[in-house]
């Protein structure tokens, strides 16, 4: 049986026009429907989500709140402030305000993020549930590399110790970012389950963290060799 060349041809150019239109769609605007598409058949993550998302929200931010408490006293003890531990934020004043009003949005903020995916989580793609406790645990564990780091600094300056909490500061903020857009990205039936008020909640408070921790404490998070003076 002889073969047409137009055929082939004609054939070609209509499957890598296919082709096309899907990378077009999944990289540009069409991306996040397509992507939530795709979700809509994966496997749901089921009641034990709940405890994989209580034991990363709160069972890790519980050990971060002990570092930061621990970092705290320590400084008490050795310097009779913990206002050493941020650099020359407390000279600005206009900072200060916004960094101390930004520190109690994102507290504020917390709750309704967790109660958020605590109800959504179950009904929500496996692998989203994975990838948003992912992020989150990865910021908590290079977070709870900040205080220790900042009193082994104000306790004997040096550079090294400067460019790694530089470096943990980049990392923990790439991570909250990461985690803010992947729960943000969740498939639309989780309304459903949440309601739309909840969802609307959850999202301003998982946004107010993310941008607390990944632009001020990127500007106050550093302490200054200068407040070595006041042991």
């Amino acid at each position: 049986e002889r073969v047409d060349g137009s055929s082939i041809f004609e054939n070609g150019v209509s499957a890598s026009l296919v082709f096309s239109s899907y990378v077009e769609m999944t990289s540009f605007g069409g991306g996040q429907e397509s992507s939530a598409l795709l979700e809509d058949h994966e496997e749901r993550a089921g009641r034990g989500a709940r405890w994989l998302v209580f034991g990363v929200y709160c069972g890790l931010g519980l050990v971060l709140v002990v570092t930061y408490v621990w970092g705290i006293v320590r400084c008490f003890e050795k310097y009779d402030t913990a206002a050493v531990l941020w650099g020359g934020i407390e000279d600005e004043k206009w900072l200060l305000h916004i960094y101390y009003s930004s520190i109690g949005l994102a507290t504020l903020g917390f709750f309704p993020a967790l109660l958020h995916m605590l109800k959504a989580a179950p009904v929500m793609p496996k692998a989203r549930v994975n990838r948003i406790c992912g992020f989150f645990a990865g910021f908590y564990v290079t977070e709870m590399f900040w205080m220790p780091m900042c009193v082994a600094y104000l306790a004997n300056p040096s550079l090294w110790i400067y460019v790694l909490i530089r470096l943990q500061l980049a990392a923990s903020g790439l991570l909250a970012i990461a985690w803010a857009s992947s729960v943000c990205a969740i498939p639309s039936r989780c309304k459903a389950e949440t309601g739309s008020c909840l969802q609307m909640a959850g999202f301003a408070g998982t946004i107010m963290f993310a941008a607390h921790c990944a632009i001020l404490d990127a500007i106050a998070g550093l302490p200054s060799s200068t407040k070595t003076e006041l042991r």
